[in-house]
């Protein structure tokens, strides 16, 4: 079995599932503008079943076979002790907050040249949707996306450095959105997400800080939720300083519980030093034909967004 996952391999394999995902958001707009599939485009937890299963479990599985790929290694399929499980719990209702606090900044800015339409995830109503919202937003994704995400690609990027790897994997995990509304909070849960992992040398510490960044966002809505909900986002000026002001408070305890998740792990961690400087392996990276392919479709994507909300005023 392979130890070693090519960094050319694992950014193809990540351009592919990024041309699949344009190809299927190409699809179901066209169906939607035809009138076809409207109870399948309408059933959310449908799509987000066959968008975890089919294009991001299952083609990275049969991406480790193919590869004959060490699995147990590559997934970091190791057990985590509890007391940093807890902590990465401790963290994860300030790790959110933190996170939403740069996606509530981007949005406020947005929101001065056009309409910034509402997240079409469902908003659950009643115990049993929030149990069903968490089984499919939260539990699949955690699974499924981390397998992709904190495995394969934590792993091949692994190879240049540990620091490296955790922010270019935290900024493909930003990209793996597709959404520039939810880029930023992402980015840094997929950077923290990916500390957790290789700090433990196991990805159920991952799968379960994913778990309850999720879960917390389905809590909240079905909490928060109310009978006049719109179709459009607004956020005012007063909203967003008293997000900042706890996303900030909330960034300092997120590092006071990371100092004490180091100290738990320092037996665990595996760290690889840099091989080569930031310019060097930026320019690399940036000048792979995969690379450039999906930055190219996440722009795609981005500017056809930003059209629409331009249109929309």
């Amino acid at each position: 079995m392979n130890k070693s996952i090519k960094i050319t391999s694992a950014n193809f394999f990540f351009m592919i599932f990024s041309l699949i995902f344009l190809l299927a958001q190409f699809v179901l707009g066209i169906s939607a503008l035809l009138g076809y599939g409207k109870e399948f485009i309408d059933n959310i937890y449908l799509t987000v079943f066959i968008t975890e299963i089919v294009f991001i479990l299952l083609p990275s599985l049969i991406f480790a076979i193919v590869n004959k790929l060490d699995v147990k290694y590559t997934f970091r399929l190791n057990k985590p002790r509890i007391k940093p499980l807890i902590i990465v719990a401790l963290i994860s209702v300030p790790a959110y907050m933190a996170a939403n606090m740069l996606n509530y900044i981007v949005i406020y800015l947005l929101q001065f040249i056009g309409n910034i339409p509402a997240d079409n995830i469902p908003i659950p109503n009643t115990i049993p949707q929030l149990i069903q919202g968490i089984l499919f937003i939260s539990v699949l994704p955690a699974i499924c996306e981390e397998v992709l995400n904190r495995g394969i690609m934590l792993r091949a990027y692994e190879n240049r450095g540990t620091v490296k790897a955790i922010v270019i994997t935290g900024i493909f995990f930003g990209i793996f959105h597709f959404d520039i509304t939810n880029f930023m909070g992402p980015a840094v849960l997929g950077a923290l997400l990916g500390y957790y992992a290789i700090r433990t040398n196991s990805i159920f510490a991952a799968m379960l800080g994913h778990f309850l960044n999720n879960t917390i966002a389905e809590i909240w809505s079905f909490v928060a939720r109310n009978d006049s909900q719109t179709e459009i986002v607004k956020i005012s000026s007063s909203e967003l300083l008293n997000v900042i002001i706890v996303g900030i408070v909330c960034t300092f305890i997120v590092w006071g519980l990371l100092k004490v998740f180091n100290n738990l792990t320092n037996d665990t961690a595996v760290l690889k030093p840099a091989l080569t400087d930031v310019r060097g392996d930026t320019r690399t990276i940036l000048t792979h034909y995969p690379v450039i392919v999906t930055l190219s479709i996440y722009v795609i994507i981005a500017l056809i967004y930003l059209l629409m909300v331009i249109f929309s005023r």
